[in-house]
């Protein structure tokens, strides 16, 4: 069976199936124009609306933690990865501000214990999933892969929900390869339907389609804008940190990742503490912000870089 999205175009209903939807023509080229939504190109007459045959619930709570109401200020989110394996550093992590959303490994030994530690404390959690990349880095056991069958990426998967308790959705941990494969995705965006989980693109490739996927089914889902410590030093991360915060009030939110070294935790921990003007939000409010200005926004008319 198809999954099918619906597009209200000029005030008229038009059906397509998720192979359509992404990247493929909508409307007659001499009415067309040409917009760049979360790195995938759409092709649409001027004022395209798009709902879901799943109800949209990336617009409603998704394990809603009770988000208070947003105001005016540029809202921003900050994700923790790769927790999990080096426990003394992810209690580090996990005594930062709870703003900060703790991602995990889910092969990690004392996993469900972290896990347990930073919902305690305030702290989102999610599920930082292994997937296969393009070169021959070892996302770990149990990553999905383009190779193996449907049901065993959904087995997988499971068993990486399963070991992470209170965990409100998944990002990718590598996975360059298996984010941009079409044919990979849509059983496992399929099973986080079910489940209720939402997927956060760590955008590990240019390639990818998680998010128009994932929207296409309903599923709350949108990219990071930032990688936080590419070079470990507290200088380096504190001038991305200055990035993300104009991104944020560029666009009204933005989202970053970082990891559980010390001088990212330092440098967090005094940003955090001494930045005045911004709204600091879990992982999910931001992904809705950021799902709400990509349907309903203005969409620019030049790629854009999510």
């Amino acid at each position: 069976m198809s999954l099918a999205v619906f597009l209200l175009v000029s005030g008229l209903v038009g059906h397509c199936t998720i192979g359509e939807a992404v990247g493929q023509t909508l409307a007659p080229p001499v009415m067309a124009t040409t917009m760049w939504m979360e790195g995938v190109v759409w092709r649409a007459a001027p004022a395209v609306r798009l709902t879901m045959t799943a109800g949209l619930r990336s617009l409603a709570p998704v394990k809603d933690q009770g988000a208070r109401t947003r105001g005016t200020k540029a809202a921003v989110a900050i994700v923790m990865d790769d927790l999990g394996p080096d426990v003394t550093a992810t209690r580090q992590a996990i005594s930062l501000p709870s703003e900060v959303t703790m991602s995990f490994l889910p092969y990690a030994p004392d996993v469900a214990e972290l896990a347990r530690a930073a919902e305690a404390r305030g702290h989102e959690v999610i599920v930082h999933v292994p997937m296969q990349p393009l070169g021959p880095e070892n996302p770990g056991p149990m990553a999905l892969g383009v190779n193996l069958s449907a049901a065993e990426n959904q087995r997988r998967l499971s068993w990486d929900l399963s070991r992470v308790p209170g965990a409100d959705g998944i990002n990718n941990h590598m996975g360059s390869r298996f984010t941009a494969d079409r044919t990979a995705l849509v059983p496992v965006l399929e099973q986080l339907s079910k489940t209720g989980d939402f997927f956060f693109d760590s955008r590990t490739t240019a390639r990818t389609v998680v998010v128009p996927l994932a929207r296409a089914l309903g599923i709350l889902s949108a990219g990071r804008d930032v990688f936080l410590d590419d070079i470990q030093r507290k200088r380096y991360v504190l001038g991305q940190l200055r990035l993300l915060k104009q991104v944020a009030v560029r666009n009204g939110v933005a989202i970053a990742i970082g990891h559980p070294h010390p001088a990212t935790i330092q440098a967090i921990r005094w940003w955090l503490a001494h930045q005045r003007g911004l709204d600091f939000v879990p992982l999910h409010t931001a992904l809705r912000l950021k799902t709400r200005k990509a349907l309903h926004g203005t969409v620019r008319q030049t790629r854009r870089r999510d």
